[in-house]
C-alpha cells in the first residue's frame, strides 16, 4: 500500500509543507495529528485512518482511475501529459496491486525536511515502480524490516574478553614475622581462585577475592625467597607470577670490627680507624659508633669507618695508658638491632732510644738469650736489653764498624767485621774468642755456612772460617771487586754478586754456574725453599735463576737495586730500589702484585712479622710499615736522620737504628698489650 511508502519517503509526501504526518500504523483522527495541506483523513478499511491525497478520496468511494498514462513509461514523456500540480496520482493495477508514483518535481531543489532525513534527491524526476507481481498483496511486503543477512542491528555483539593476568600484591619486598601477602587478578572469565606457593610449595589457595595469604617468616630461613601465583578461570585459561623477596628475622650481625676487641691502639699512629662489616638478610638503615660515650660515626650505607682523632676522646700522651670503651650499633629496615661493645687501650708505640757516639748502618741481631747487639761507627758493638734499652756490655774495635752483627743461634757467638779489615767473633757476653785479620774490609754481613762462616772482603776474596776458632775453610777469590753480602742457601751453596755484573753461584770453592746482568750487583741474594735464587742489580732488573743456574725469569724494577731481595713462604717477593718505590711479585713467574711509592730511597732489605706486616726503612728516615698483601699503610715510624739499617723482629718488638747514631725500640703491628677481660 502507498501508506507504507509515503512513511519511507516521508520528505516526498505531501506539500513539503512544515506538518507532522502519521506513521503507517497511527491514526489521523487523533488530535494530535494533522494531515498535510491537499491531503485528507480517510478510512483505509478495517477502521485504518491515514492521511492520503485528496485525489484518492474518489478512488476509495469506488472509482477507478484511467492508469495507462501512469504505467506507460515506454515514451518520453510529454509535458501536456505529466500532471505537474504538485499531486499523485493513485490507482490500482490490472493485479490488484497498488502503485505509487513519486514526482519530485513539486518538491524544492536539493531540499529534505529536516524532521525526517533522508537522502538529498535534487531537483531531477525520480520514478519508481514497485512488482508485487509475485506476492498477493502489498502488505505481504514488509520494507519496515532489513534483509535477514545484513543482520538485526539490535543483536548484542559480544565484547572481547582481556586475557587472564595475576600479579603479587607486596608492600615491601623485606618481610620480617607475619607477613601478608595479596595477588590480584584482571581479565579472564570466571577466575577460579589463586594458589600461593614458596620455594615451589603451596602453601594455600584462596578462592574468594582479595586473594591474600598470611606467612609466617619466622617458619623459613633468613634470606631471599621465590614467592609464586597461579590462578585459572572457567574458560581454561591460566596465568601466573613469581617475585623475589627476603625473609629477615634475625637482627644484624657483626662480621668484622675495629679496632678489635682488647686491641692495643698507639698514640703515635694518629687518629683511631672505627670500622665494621655488618651482614643482614635485609637491608641496613643505619649503623652507629661511640666512643667513651661520645658519638663519632653515624652511616646509612657502608663503608662504615671512620677516623676518630684522639684529642676528641680527651687522650693526653702522659696519660698513657687509657683505657677507650667502643659501643657498634647496627639496626635494619625493619627496626631490628645489634649493638656490641668491648675495650680497647691505647698507648705509646715508642719504647726506647739508646744513643751512641756514632752513625748506626747496619742493623740488629738477637742473641738467643733476647738482647740484641749492633755495631757503630764510633768503634763499637754494644749489647743491650731489649726490654729496658739499658746496656749490657759493648766491646771497642780498632775501626768502624758498618755491618749487621751475624749471631749463631746455637752457640750464641757474634761474628763481625770492622772497616779495617778484621774478622771478630765474641761469645754472648762480649768476650773476643778469635780474631782475623782480612786485609780488606768485609763487602757485607758475615753469612753462616755449617760449621763455618762465610766472609767476602771488597778485594774480592771469599773465605770460608771456622765458628769454633776462625781456622780457614775453602776460599775463592772472583775476578772483580765484591759489594754484596753472601747468601748461603740450605744445601750449602755460597752465592755472592759481583762489581763485573754477574751472580756466581759457589759449591766447595768452585763456581758451579754464574748469572750476567748489565750492571754491578750490590744485593745479596734470596733463596727458596726449593732452591729459586733471586736478586737484583744495578741494572734496575730483578731476576729468578733456578737452582741450576737455568733462567726463570727476570723483571724490570727500574732504579738500582741495592738491598737483598725478601722471599716469603707464599711464594711471593719483596723488593725496593732506588727509584723509591718497593714491589710485590709472584715468585713464580715474576707478575707483579703491588708496588708502593716510598719516601726516599731504600739501602736496606725489607722484613715481614707475623702479622704480615712489611718494614722498610728509607733516606728521608721514616721506617715504614705495610700491610703485605695489599700494601697499604700501617704505620710509620720517623728517626731523626737516614736509615740505611734491615730491621730487626724479635717477639712483639721492632729494633732499628739509623744514622742519627741511635738505635730504636718500638711496638710492632698487630701486638696487644691489653690485660684480657
Amino acid at each position: 500500500m502507498a501508506l507504507g511508502l509515503c512513511f519511507v519517503f516521508a520528505a516526498s509526501c505531501g506539500d513539503g509543507g512544515d506538518t507532522t504526518l502519521k506513521p503507517a500504523d497511527g491514526d489521523c483522527r487523533q488530535a494530535t495529528w494533522a494531515c498535510a495541506d491537499g491531503w485528507i483523513c480517510l478510512d483505509q478499511g478495517d477502521d485504518n485512518w491515514q492521511c492520503v491525497p485528496e485525489e484518492q478520496e474518489d478512488l476509495s468511494s469506488g472509482g477507478t482511475p484511467d492508469t495507462s498514462e501512469i504505467l506507460d513509461f515506454s515514451a518520453e514523456p510529454d509535458e501536456s501529459s505529466v500532471d505537474t500540480s504538485g499531486t499523485d496520482d493513485f490507482g490500482p493495477d490490472s493485479s490488484g496491486s497498488s502503485l505509487d508514483v513519486f514526482d519530485s518535481s513539486s518538491q524544492p531543489d536539493s531540499q529534505v525536511d529536516p524532521d525526517f532525513g533522508g537522502p538529498d534527491l535534487g531537483s531531477a524526476d525520480i520514478v519508481m515502480e514497485l512488482d508485487f507481481s509475485e506476492t498477493d498483496t502489498a502488505e505481504e511486503l514488509d520494507i519496515t524490516e532489513p534483509p535477514t543477512d545484513m543482520g538485526s542491528p539490535e543483536e548484542d555483539i559480544a565484547d572481547p574478553v582481556e586475557p587472564l593476568a595475576v600479579s603479587l600484591v607486596l608492600s615491601k619486598t623485606v618481610l620480617s614475622g607475619l607477613s601478608q601477602i595479596g595477588a590480584k587478578t584482571t581479565g579472564g572469565k570466571g577466575v577460579l581462585g589463586v594458589e600461593f606457593q614458596v620455594d615451589g610449595i603451596t602453601m594455600s589457595t584462596d578462592v574468594i577475592p582479595p586473594y591474600s595469604l598470611l606467612i609466617n617468616t619466622a617458619l623459613f630461613k633468613d634470606g631471599p625467597h621465590e614467592l609464586a601465583v597461579f590462578t585459572a578461570d572457567t574458560a581454561g585459561s591460566e596465568a601466573s607470577a613469581v617475585k623475589t623477596v627476603v625473609f629477615d628475622n634475625t637482627p644484624p650481625k657483626f662480621e668484622d670490627l675495629l679496632p678489635a676487641k682488647n686491641a692495643t691502639i698507639f698514640f703515635e699512629d694518629g687518629p683511631m680507624k672505627m670500622m665494621a662489616k655488618v651482614n643482614d638478610a635485609g637491608s641496613i638503615a643505619k649503623v652507629t659508633f661511640r666512643a667513651n660515650g661520645l658519638l663519632v660515626g653515624e652511616f646509612t650505607v657502608p663503608p662504615f669507618e671512620v677516623d676518630v682523632e684522639q684529642k676528641n676522646l680527651f687522650v693526653n700522651e702522659s696519660q698513657l695508658p687509657k683505657n677507650i670503651y667502643l659501643q657498634y650499633r647496627a639496626e635494619d629496615t625493619l627496626g631490628q638491632s645489634t649493638e656490641v661493645a668491648h675495650n680497647v687501650e691505647i698507648h705509646k708505640r715508642f719504647l726506647w732510644e739508646f744513643p751512641t757516639l756514632g752513625e748506626i748502618w747496619g742493623g740488629a741481631s738477637a742473641l738467643p738469650n733476647g738482647n740484641i747487639v749492633f755495631g757503630a761507627l764510633n768503634n763499637t758493638v754494644t749489647c743491650v736489653n731489649p726490654n729496658t734499652g739499658k746496656q749490657v756490655w759493648q766491646f771497642p774495635t780498632a775501626g768502624s764498624v758498618s755491618l749487621a752483627p751475624t749471631v749463631d743461634p746455637t752457640t750464641g757467638r757474634i761474628f763481625f767485621g770492622t772497616l779495617d779489615g778484621k774478622l771478630y767473633c765474641l761469645d754472648s757476653n762480649g768476650s773476643q774468642q778469635w780474631l782475623k785479620e782480612l786485609g780488606s774490609p768485609l763487602a757485607g754481613q758475615v753469612a753462616l755456612s755449617g760449621d763455618h762462616v762465610v766472609a767476602v772482603a771488597y778485594s774480592g776474596n771469599v773465605q770460608l772460617y771456622a765458628k769454633s776458632n776462625g781456622a780457614n775453610g775453602w776460599g775463592l777469590k772472583l775476578p772483580a771487586f765484591i759489594s754484596a753480602p753472601p747468601t748461603v742457601s740450605p744445601d750449602g751453596m755460597v752465592f755472592v754478586g759481583c762489581q763485573d755484573g754477574s751472580m756466581y753461584a759457589l759449591t766447595s770453592g768452585v763456581v758451579s754456574w754464574s748469572k750476567k746482568t748489565a750492571n754491578e750487583i750490590w744485593s745479596g741474594a734470596a733463596v727458596s725453599d726449593i732452591g729459586v735464587v733471586y736478586f737484583g742489580s744495578n741494572d734496575g732488573w730483578l731476576y729468578a735463576q733456578k737452582k741450576g743456574g737455568q733462567d726463570l725469569w727476570s723483571r724490570e724494577i727500574k732504579g738500582q737495586i741495592w738491598g737483598r731481595p725478601l722471599w716469603a713462604n707464599d711464594n711471593t717477593v719483596y723488593v725496593a730500589s732506588t727509584s723509591k718505590y718497593v714491589h710485590k711479585l709472584d715468585a713464580i713467574d715474576g707478575t707483579p702484585i703491588w708496588q708502593k711509592k716510598l719516601e726516599g730511597i731504600t739501602y736496606s732489605s725489607p722484613v715481614i712479622d707475623a702479622s704480615d706486616t712489611l718494614y722498610i726503612g728509607t733516606t728521608d728516615g721514616i721506617l715504614f710499615a705495610l700491610d703485605a698483601e695489599t700494601g697499604n699503610s700501617r704505620f710509620q715510624f720517623l728517626a731523626k736522620d737516614t736509615i740505611h739499617a734491615t730491621p730487626l723482629i724479635v717477639g712483639d718488638r721492632l729494633f732499628i737504628g739509623s744514622t742519627d747514631r741511635s738505635m730504636y725500640a718500638m711496638w710492632r703491628y698487630g701486638v696487644s698489650l691489653v690485660t684480657p677481660e
